[in-house]
C-alpha cells in the first residue's frame, strides 16, 4: 500500500487562507480561510449566564432541525451556537429565517434570526446577539 500526501502547493494555498469562489457572472474573488460562527449568549434574569439549556435550532420555513457544531459552545458562559458556514448550503442568498429555542425544563427562552449564504460566508442579517431565559 502506498501513501499519497498532500501536495505541498494545495497545502500552502489552505494555509495562506485563499479559496477561489466565482460569483455569478463576475470575476473570481478571494475568500478567507475563516470559519464564522453565529451564535447567542443566554442569561437569566439577573444577568448570569445560563449553561444547561437543550439547544433547537431549526429553518422556519421547513421545520428541519439544523444540528451546528456544539464544540464550539461555551455553555458555561451561556454562548449557544446557532449556525455556522458549515450550514450555509440550507440558506438562499437573500436569506432564511433561523430560529433558536432552549429549555432546561425551568426557563427557556427563543429568538428569531435571518441567514444568507454569502459568496463565500453565511452572512447573519438580524436577530439577537443576547437573550434573557424566563
Amino acid at each position: 500500500m502506498t501513501h499519497r500526501s498532500t501536495p505541498r502547493y494545495l497545502t500552502l494555498a489552505v494555509a495562506a487562507g485563499m479559496v477561489t469562489a466565482a460569483a455569478c457572472g463576475s470575476e473570481p474573488l478571494a475568500c478567507t480561510a475563516e470559519f464564522r460562527v453565529y451564535g447567542i449568549t443566554v442569561l437569566d434574569g439577573g444577568g448570569a449566564p445560563v449553561p444547561d439549556l437543550d439547544p433547537t435550532v431549526t429553518l422556519v420555513r421547513t421545520g428541519q432541525e439544523i444540528v451546528p457544531d456544539t464544540t464550539l459552545a461555551s455553555r458555561a458562559n451561556g454562548f449557544y451556537v446557532v449556525l455556522t458556514d458549515a450550514q450555509g448550503s440550507i440558506l438562499g442568498q437573500t436569506g432564511r429565517q433561523v430560529r433558536f429555542s432552549g429549555t432546561n425544563g425551568i426557563v427557556s427562552t427563543s429568538a428569531d434570526f435571518v441567514f444568507a449564504a454569502g459568496v463565500c460566508h453565511v452572512e447573519k442579517i438580524s436577530g439577537p446577539d443576547t437573550l434573557v431565559a424566563q
